[in-house]
This record gives C-alpha cells, sequence and structure tokens, in this order.
C-alpha cells in the first residue's frame, strides 16, 4: 500500500498506462495518470523487485500540463505507451510526450484528435461557453486485437462509436455509431429490454474475435448485454457506418428472480462478466461457453453478497 498526497486538488480519474519506450528508466514499469480539475500529471510506477506483489513507490515527473477546463472523465493506454483521454466536452484527447523539448513542440502537451485543427486551437475557450451543450463521453475502450486497432466510446446519452486508431498514425477516423442503441435493442427483446426512461448504458468492453464477429459488448444498468457488430471491411472504410446491435442477453434469463435490479459498476474479460450493484450490495458474475457438440452458448450465473458497497472492479496483472 502507498499512500500519495502531493495534490490538492479534486481528481476527476485516473489511469495505469504503459510508459512510451525510451522515455523512463528501466525500474518505471508503469506510468499513473492522474486528471484534476486543473492539471493533467504523470507519476512514474516503481515496484521493488519488478513484482506488482512487492512495495512500490510513484516518483513525481516533469510531464503536467493543465487541462483548460476541460474535465477528462476516462483516460486509457495503448500497449505502445498511447494516453487517450475522454473530455467531458465529448471529444477524444491524446496525452504525448517526448524526452525533451524542441523546436516545433513541448515535450508534453495534449491534442484534440476528434475535432479540426480551428476548433483544437479554440478548445479552451468553447469548453467554458459551449460545454453544457456537449454529450459527454462516460467511458472509453481500446481493442488492439483487430488490425486496425479499434477505440469504443459511450457518452452520457447511451451514443455508442467505433474509430480506426492506427498506433502509426496520431489520428483517428470515425468508422461506426450507433445513437439508438434502446431502440434496437427492443427490436431484439421487446417484452424484456425494460421502458426507455430507465434504460442506461454503463460500461462498454471489446470482445475478442469469435465465429459472429461481435465487436463490443454493452452493459446496462439491469445488468443485461447488448454486442455490437460491424461488416469486416467496414474498418478500412473512412464513411460512418451503422454500429448494429446484434444480440442482447439479459441477464434475468441467468439469475431468474434474482437478477440486479440496478447494477452501477461492470467488468468483463474472457466471456465472464462481473456486476456490482443492487441495494443490498451484491456482486453477480456471469460465464459463457460454448457447447462443443450443439455450438450452443452456455450461460451460468452466481451471486454473492457483500458487506460493502463495491465501486470499481478491475483485474492485475503480474508484470
Amino acid at each position: 500500500f502507498y499512500e500519495y498526497n502531493d495534490l490538492d486538488q479534486i481528481i476527476i480519474s485516473v489511469a495505469l498506462v504503459k510508459p512510451k519506450p525510451g522515455i523512463f528508466v528501466k525500474s518505471i514499469q508503469y506510468v499513473l495518470v492522474v486528471a484534476t480539475t486543473v492539471e493533467i500529471i504523470l507519476l512514474g510506477v516503481e515496484f521493488q523487485n519488478d513484482h506488482v506483489e512487492m512495495p512500490l513507490t510513484l516518483y513525481p515527473t516533469q510531464y503536467v500540463l493543465p487541462s483548460d477546463n476541460i474535465a477528462m472523465l476516462k483516460m486509457i493506454g495503448t500497449p505502445e505507451g498511447r494516453i487517450l483521454m475522454a473530455g467531458k466536452d465529448g471529444n477524444i484527447y491524446e496525452l504525448q510526450y517526448d524526452a525533451q523539448d524542441s523546436w516545433l513542440k513541448k515535450k508534453c502537451r495534449k491534442s484534440n484528435i476528434t475535432s479540426s485543427t480551428v476548433s483544437d486551437i479554440a478548445s479552451a475557450f468553447t469548453s467554458l461557453i459551449f460545454a453544457y451543450q456537449a454529450d459527454p463521453i462516460v467511458d472509453m475502450c481500446y481493442d488492439g486485437s483487430r488490425v486496425p486497432g479499434c477505440l469504443y466510446t459511450l457518452t452520457a446519452n447511451n451514443v455508442v462509436s467505433c474509430y480506426n486508431l492506427d498506433p502509426k498514425s496520431a489520428s483517428v477516423s470515425l468508422v461506426a455509431r450507433n445513437s439508438n442503441v434502446y431502440d434496437d435493442a427492443a427490436k431484439i427483446s421487446p417484452s424484456h429490454i425494460g421502458a426507455k426512461s430507465n434504460f442506461k448504458i454503463i460500461s462498454i468492453f471489446p470482445v475478442t474475435k469469435n465465429a459472429d464477429e461481435f465487436m463490443l459488448l454493452a452493459v446496462t444498468n439491469h445488468g443485461d448485454r447488448i454486442f455490437f457488430r460491424l461488416p469486416s471491411y467496414s474498418l478500412y472504410s473512412p464513411a460512418a457506418h451503422q454500429f448494429s446491435v446484434g444480440l442482447v442477453r439479459l441477464s434475468l434469463s441467468v439469475f431468474k428472480s434474482k437478477s440486479p435490479s440496478f447494477v452501477h459498476k461492470a467488468y468483463y474479460s474472457n466471456s465472464v462478466l462481473l456486476l456490482a450493484g443492487n441495494e443490498k450490495q451484491i456482486l453477480a458474475g456471469i460465464m459463457s461457453d460454448t457447447d462443443s457438440v450443439r455450438g450452443k452458448v452456455i450461460e451460468t450465473g452466481e451471486i454473492k453478497p457483500q458487506e460493502n458497497r463495491t465501486d470499481e472492479i478491475t483485474e492485475t496483472h503480474t508484470l
């Protein structure tokens, strides 16, 4: 356990990311990105003996930049060391850093990679005036297993988007978007998806390649799972396509009457979904597998009562 208390600002979001090659000393295995109401800072993370179960130390770095009045609600890193940030203004930003300043750019900077050059220059000004009109990006995830890489975003108004994120380029291009997720899901499961006024997507997760070519999983506030798909050619097309709903799986079909009535946190990896919620503080798990004989998907679930509220679920990896 390590406590870092050198900040006197409200922390909005944090992310543990891989460092860019050749910037830090070898012992810095990760970088902790901290976004506050005022600035964004990078901290070097060092584990004793290079093992995550050993004591850790956080080191301040020279990489600090102002937030420009834009709250970064979600931050993620790519395997190549890129740092992507989802702004409350509805744009995606990239934090870039180099070993030193150059004639044309500062060693630590951020750029708006989903807007034009003009709006990028004026982002600080427009965020003060028009932020209330934006649809904030509340969740974001990256799938590097597909070529080119896919960046997915979720907004507060349940709009799901897919971007082409080329590891060799600093720009992104919109591939697909769906702003009518509820209507599409209701067509597939009209009697069980619930009322539109109570419908909310809380998290999105990339799906590894499978026979049905589902690319993305969205989890709702009732624990229902919505899978999205795209034609394979879409990733290479510059035009925006419809991000279609291909499958809806209900938590009610797994847990029956014990299904969570409200979910506030979810985590998905390798066909296993964990849900946290309910007024009774529960942790629910759903595992999906395919019957090798019949070819059908078999799902099993389990619910565990918790003494306290679960505010975060994540997965640890050994260095």
